[in-house]
């Protein structure tokens, strides 16, 4: 719910199946309950919210894999180009359980689970 619904459209348009929870879940949804319904459907997370990557921390998630949007603009215009390149780099690890953190600086990938057995 706090991205803009123009990334469906503009991700879309770029080859990837995309939904925005507005259009599948109630407004004042959990952010627990979104990330229950992206993993039974084998979807991936995209928000600007930190709490997604807090919860895989938390919860020590293997999935869904989550792509967090670092830059308090979100500009779809702006952001597009390198979520678009996050997405193409990280298309293996996303199908495994990642979390992506993308800023206009530098794109950084953690696999899960965040905290890895001994």
């Amino acid at each position: 719910m706090n991205i803009s619904p123009k990334w469906v459209e503009l991700l879309a348009a770029h080859g990837h199946e995309t939904v925005h929870w507005s259009n599948i879940g109630a407004p004042g949804a959990s952010d627990a309950t979104i990330m229950d319904w992206a993993r039974d459907h084998d979807h991936v997370v995209i928000t600007s919210d930190l709490d997604f990557g807090e919860i895989l921390a938390i919860t020590n998630g293997a999935l869904p894999s989550v792509i967090q949007l670092r830059d308090g603009r979100n500009n779809p215009a702006t952001m597009l180009p390198l979520v678009l390149n996050a997405l193409a780099k990280s298309a293996d690890a996303l199908v495994k359980g990642a979390l992506v953190t993308i800023d206009q600086h530098k794109n950084r990938l953690k696999m899960l689970p965040l905290r890895q057995s001994i």
